[in-house]
């Protein structure tokens, strides 16, 4: 018996054949080393709907005490921890928008728009309460403070915990030729960044003018507004963004270091507007996830396992997840097809009503330079995984479908199905006899699931023969 090669991270490669494998709606958790496999193959968490709003065009959201202000095209909603909406102002367009608080005894909140800066007054939105915001393009708070970003390289700092602005207390990024597209605060460190470079600013704090110091300048830059991700709290992990050279950059050191392979490169390098880039992060069953997506694709990356998988949507080359929300111990997002709020879920099978189908493509099987003749293949699933209590058959009796190809994964074959095991029934055996012969080329293998119900796959063996020639 051959094992087959099914990868850790995902590799479709630039053309068929040079690819080692694909992980769709499927992320590799390692094992013990006992395990047969060493990998255990999960499903990517599924989206529960946790508040329905009858908007559309999700544009951010920042949860203050008990309530979950988000922003809509037009408007901002509010809505509590039982996903009750009620409207709370206007707020005109449909680009994602920046939310800041700050610490004051009744917090006060801070938002940017492509329409100006504003602030949440009560129930109601209103204007930024002093001019001297001007037109800033983005906004963070950090230890009280919010840092207003502007294109002409400038950061403005608000007094602490007020909305007052001090024109004295403001400092020009000149590290980063070409101005300043956004700011954000990670821990106690505040970056600003712009396609030319980035800064860190930080303690010790200053008695008068800007309150922090410049500690290090970093390269290359970013490449689009939305294209940074990690920085929240409840991450608890480090920022990760998206790189004027077209790669995905940690910034786990004052040196950031890149973490994309040269498939990804390839796909952020085509994409001719970067702020359609929206990178968000989220925790599930204790994996610390960064997702990517264009308007064509999603992939993301585990910072547990410093690998990446890809993310499909029913019907869509890319994940209907938008921006990520951590509020009431949840993480949120908002769905690109609809105007609703969905929780992410590790023991949801769906997005919604739609499947989420897991699906794993192997790296090729060869005899190079000769052909095989693959006589039986088996593949280790965990069964019995049917609900008794679901929707039937694809809960009750569900079932995994199984395809090849000969051709590098440029073309798969009709596929068989095979019984995943009603509840309990984990004597069932996943194997396929007779799947004939095979060139030079080898054979790599399609794996698929998209019944609702625990996904676990430990990996397949080939039993093969050369073939003579």
């Amino acid at each position: 018996m051959v094992a087959i090669p099914f990868p850790l991270s995902t590799e479709p490669g630039e053309r068929p054949f040079e690819g080692a494998g694909r992980l769709i709606n499927v992320y590799a958790e390692p094992v013990g080393p006992t395990a047969r496999s060493g990998v255990v193959y999960h499903r990517v968490p599924g989206l529960d709907v946790f508040a329905e709003t009858n908007e559309a065009t999700f544009r951010g959201g920042l949860q203050v005490a008990s309530t979950l202000y988000v922003a809509w095209e037009g408007t901002v909603k509010a809505i509590d921890s039982a996903g009750t909406v009620s409207a709370n102002g206007s707020l005109s367009g449909t680009d994602k928008v920046f939310f800041a608080r700050n610490n004051n005894s009744t917090p006060q909140i801070a938002i940017v728009s492509g329409g100006g800066a504003f602030r949440v007054n009560g129930t109601s939105i209103a204007s930024y309460p002093d001019s001297d915001v001007g037109s800033p393009n983005s906004v963070c708070e950090m230890d009280g403070w919010w840092f207003f970003t502007y294109g002409n390289g400038d950061c403005q700092a608000s007094d602490l915990n007020s909305t007052d602005i001090n024109t004295l207390n403001k400092i020009k990024a000149e590290s980063v030729p070409g101005g300043l597209t956004r700011g954000f605060a990670h821990e106690s460190d505040l970056y600003l960044m712009g396609p030319g470079g980035g800064e860190m600013w930080s303690y010790p704090v200053n008695d008068s003018g800007f309150p922090l110091n410049r500690a290090f300048t970093f390269t290359p830059g970013l490449a689009g507004k939305y294209a940074v991700a990690g920085f929240e709290k409840e991450f608890g992990n480090y920022p990760i963004y998206v790189g004027s050279d077209n790669s995905v950059r940690d910034l786990s050191t004052s040196v950031p270091q890149k973490i994309s392979p040269p498939d990804l490169d390839r796909l952020i390098a085509a994409v001719s507007d970067k702020n359609t880039l929206i990178a968000s992060a989220y925790i599930s069953a204790g994996f610390a996830f960064w997702q990517l997506s264009s308007p064509d694709w999603t992939w993301v990356y585990c910072l547990n396992t410093r690998q990446w998988h890809e993310r499909e949507s029913y019907l869509l080359s890319r994940s209907r997840m938008d921006l990520t929300v951590p509020a009431f111990g949840k993480w949120l997002t908002g769905y690109t097809q609809s105007g609703d709020l969905f929780e992410l879920n590790e023991s949801t099978r769906k997005e919604g009503i739609n499947p989420l189908i897991a699906t794993l493509e192997s790296g090729p099987v060869t005899a190079f330079p000769r052909g095989l003749v693959n006589h039986r293949t088996d593949f280790m699933f965990t069964t019995g995984v049917g609900s008794a209590g679901g929707e039937d058959p694809i809960e009750r009796d569900p079932q995994v479908e199984i395809s090849y190809s000969d051709d590098g994964g440029r073309t798969y074959g009709i596929p068989s199905f095979h019984k995943l095991g009603r509840q309990a029934k984990s004597e069932v055996t996943v194997k396929k006899w007779r799947n004939g012969r095979a060139d030079s080329h080898g054979r790599t293998w399609r794996v698929k699931v998209s019944d609702p119900v625990h996904f676990g796959f430990m990996g397949g063996d080939m039993q093969v023969a050369p073939t003579s020639t």
